[in-house]
């Protein structure tokens, strides 16, 4: 147990949105180990939001040298269909895109992107020609830059589909309660107590607990959205996340990490700052972490891991190989299995 700071009972109120803005200003103006230096990459579609609700369309062809910042979702399909970009309705989305259409999941993100004051918003099943596989293994093999070159990654990680919002009152469960608490005979102060969210908080995972230390490779995080192999990459890839948590909106950068009801000091994510880590033990923990998912279609299982691969320090010294590496291939190889099998 220990002091906590406040938590809002409805993640659309200011005081969630000020949490938002104040963490991505300190970011921008206090981490330099944060900023990204642009190599002129911008997504082949972006959803434009900069002029409201009543004026979202989808851009394509975009020049890129502009000064182009974009928010891209992260979030659970969850056997849903959500409005989808089709070769079909390809040239009304450019005109136009309903905001009321849109499923809940997206709506949020969009509002969360105008309110962080951007113009563009990224999101799969709208910007990937869904029925049109050449495109979609176009776009699949960019997701990685997507991600990484992003200004901000929002994680609908309370979410199981997309009819279920995130910008909604928080469940029982996850608000303050008061007892009081007896210090003396007819004498009792009150307590407020509450859970605790394990993503953020420094007594569950120490002080410092950055990639590739302590549990991070078999951590459990709170939220349907961390076991879907699709968004392994895409948080792991992202220079900063808004995690819409179930008990909290946690802020993660390059330098820590924060939950809008804690105080500091914050858990550092730096990789490598408990310690030197191998980039082949880096990339067995990735491994680790990731086959730990679910994925819809196993077919899925390659690409949805790629990205990750891209940055890795051995892309510089080694070939990558589904999954594996040149130089270590052999120890790659090697399979453990969390079950114990009957032999015959």
């Amino acid at each position: 147990m220990g002091p906590v700071g406040f938590r809002a009972a409805d993640v659309r109120s200011e005081e969630c949105i000020r949490f938002m803005k104040e963490s991505i200003d300190e970011c921008c103006r206090e981490h330099p180990g944060c900023a990204t230096h642009p190599n002129g990459f911008i997504p082949t579609r972006l959803i434009y939001v900069g002029e409201g609700k009543n004026a979202l369309r989808l851009c394509d062809n975009i020049p890129s040298g502009g000064d182009i910042t974009w928010a891209a979702l992260s979030h659970c399909w969850g056997g849903g269909k959500p409005l989808s970009l089709t070769k079909s309705v390809l040239s009304s989305l450019k005109e136009r895109i309903d905001f009321s259409e849109l499923p809940p999941t997206f709506q949020d993100a969009i509002t969360v992107t105008q309110k962080l004051g951007l113009a563009y918003v990224w999101i799969d099943s709208l910007c990937i020609v869904q029925d049109d596989k050449t495109d979609w293994e176009k776009e699949a093999a960019l997701m990685g830059e997507v991600y990484s070159r992003a200004f901000i990654v929002i994680s609908g990680a309370s979410s199981p589909n997309p009819s279920t919002p995130y910008l909604r009152p928080r469940e029982e469960e996850w608000l303050p309660k008061q007892f009081n608490f007896p210090i003396a005979p007819g004498a009792n102060i009150p307590i407020m107590v509450r859970q605790r969210h394990l993503l953020a908080a420094p007594l569950d995972q120490g002080l410092l607990e950055p990639p590739f230390t302590g549990s991070w490779a078999t951590l459990k995080k709170v939220g349907p959205l961390y076991a879907r192999g699709w968004c392994f990459q895409e948080s792991f890839l992202a220079p900063r996340i808004l995690n819409f948590a179930p008990g909290a909106i946690i802020y993660e950068c390059q330098t820590h990490r924060k939950s809008e009801d804690q105080l500091p000091p914050y858990p550092s994510t730096v990789p490598g700052s408990l310690g030197e880590v191998t980039p082949l033990e880096q990339w067995h923990m990735i491994v680790k972490s990731y086959t730990s998912r679910q994925l819809t279609f196993t077919s899925d299982k390659l690409p949805a891991i790629a990205g990750a691969a891209t940055i890795m320090p051995q892309v510089k010294t080694s070939k990558y190989l589904a999954g594996l590496w040149s130089e270590s291939l052999l120890l790659d190889l090697l399979v453990r299995t969390s079950k114990n099998f009957p032999t015959k």
